[in-house]
Parts: C-alpha cells; structure tokens; sequence
C-alpha cells in the first residue's frame, strides 16, 4: 500500500526562480506603465536618450523621433471632441541660431508672424517684386510727360573782407566755377571760369554802358578763361546781379547746361563784400 505523499516547501533555489520568472513576464509592463514624469530626474534626459543622434565630422546624423505630438498639447479632433490645446515649447526652449528654413513648413509664416518693421531689403529678393501699380506717373502726370536725365540745384553765399583775396564762390558740375573777389579796383566782383578743357557756350546780357540790358549777347568761352559776371562799384555804374546759360555738348549726345544767377554787393569802398549764387545744372 502506497503512503500518500505530501507536498514539501519550495527550496530557496525554486523560490528565487519562480520571482524571476515573475519579474521576468510581468515586472517590465508593471514598469512601463508606472513611470511617469515624477520619476525622472530633472533635467536628466539628454540628446543620446531619444532616438536620433547628431552628426560629427565623420558620422552623418540620424533624425530623431520626436514630432508634435509627444510635446504636450493636443490637435483638435472633431470626431471624438476633443479640444485643442497649446503644447508647452516656447522660445526658451530652442538654442538660440538652432531654426533654419528647412525646420519650418511651406507657407508657416506670414505677416501676422513678423514683427512690424524689421524686415530690410537685404530680407527681399528684388526680382520677386511688382511693378509698382502707379509707377507710370507722378502726381497724376504721364512719365511719358516728363523730362529724362539728371538735374541738380547748387547754391552758395559768402561774405568777404575788403582784403582783394579770391575764393571760390559756387562750383557748377562740370562747367567750371564761380569766384569771387572784395576789394580789387575798388569792388565785388564774380567771374566764372571754364575749366572743362573744352569750349562752351555763353549767353549773356548785353549791356548799354554797365547797367542797362539791351538784350542776349552769346560767345564762346576757352578753356581756362574766366569773363567778368557781376560786380558792384562805387566809381561806375553797376552790374551787381546776372543771369547767364552756359553749355557744352550737342544732342542727342552727351551734353552739359546750366542757368546760373549770381550776385554781388559792397556798400562802400573797403567795406565786407556781400556774394550769392545759384545753379540749376542738367546733365544727359
């Protein structure tokens, strides 16, 4: 007849066996589920602890895995209600000079996401650009109506001592100079002067004794001369104010002209001389 038999304890061998069976088909999903973000050190998650690595000089780098939707936050879902909520990036948590424009998506950015008057021209590709609509007139006025070319207004004044010095009184560009001298033969005067190394034409008025115009008188001025303009003089009818055209140069060519009104004034002999031009120059 057989004893019946009684099951004994377990050795310490079938004991720690059977915990590490345990452990081993349920103690990883116990571990899964249960950690949360209390359990991790702040700031302990470093670039090598997610998917992806970055590249070094000799190894290409490998995208990581993060997208939007591990940030918190959430996309509206209209099917099942659930709302939209904000995720928790922000500024702060971007390395400065870290976002280029591949990182952002076509047509992310608009106006409403610039900052008003930051953008220069070194920001805008000028070929991409449009005519500008009224770009065809000026204040209403046909561009076909308007004079081509470049004009410029130059002026000057100066008072002088009586000390017979001569300075430059006005520079017209490219058709020579203005000078300007108190207190030789007793008066202001004002020359001009052709410097261009070429003749060029002036128009003058033409004076009855030192005064009175009697009309336009024309000629040709050489290089390097400087006729009388204006002057002012107690010993002699006066001719303190001028008009005058000066040009060079023949269209449909390069060409040069200018008008030019200049002024000299003394209220006696060995008193400060008082000098004015201006010049209105057109180029083409």
């Amino acid at each position: 007849m057989l004893k019946k038999v009684r099951p004994g304890k377990p050795s310490p061998a079938m004991a720690v066996a059977l915990l590490a069976l345990f452990v081993a088909l349920g103690g990883s999903a116990y571990a899964v589920n249960t950690v949360g973000s209390a359990d991790i050190i702040d700031e302990s998650i470093l670039t090598q602890d997610v998917r992806g690595k970055p590249g070094t000089a000799t190894v290409a780098a490998v995208n990581g895995s993060l997208t939007g939707d591990d940030i918190a936050g959430q996309p509206p879902n209209a099917a099942n209600g659930t709302p939209y909520i904000n995720g928790s990036l922000s500024g702060w948590d971007l390395t400065d000079g870290t976002v280029a424009g591949r990182d952002l998506a076509g047509n992310a950015v608009d106006s409403s996401r610039t900052k008003n008057d930051s953008l220069t021209g070194a920001d805008i590709i000028e070929s991409s650009l449009a005519k500008v609509p009224d770009a065809d007139t000026l204040d209403g006025v046909d561009s076909s109506d308007l004079m081509r070319g470049a004009g410029r207004l130059v002026a000057n004044r100066i008072v002088r001592g009586a000390d017979n010095l001569t300075t430059t009184l006005l520079n017209i560009p490219g058709l020579g100079y203005l000078d300007a001298n108190c207190g030789r033969n007793n008066q202001a005067a004002i020359s001009w002067w052709n410097t261009t190394g070429a003749n060029v034409d002036l128009w003058n008025g033409a004076y009855n004794g030192q005064s009175e115009v009697l009309g336009v008188k024309g000629e040709i001025v050489a290089p390097n001369y400087g006729p009388l303009i204006a002057y002012d003089a107690s010993w002699n009818d006066t001719r303190n104010g001028a008009t005058f055209s000066i040009g060079q140069g023949n269209g449909p060519g390069s060409l040069k002209m200018a008008v030019v009104h200049a002024y000299a004034y003394q209220s006696a002999d060995g008193q400060p001389c008082g000098f004015q031009a201006h010049a209105t120059v057109w180029t083409g």
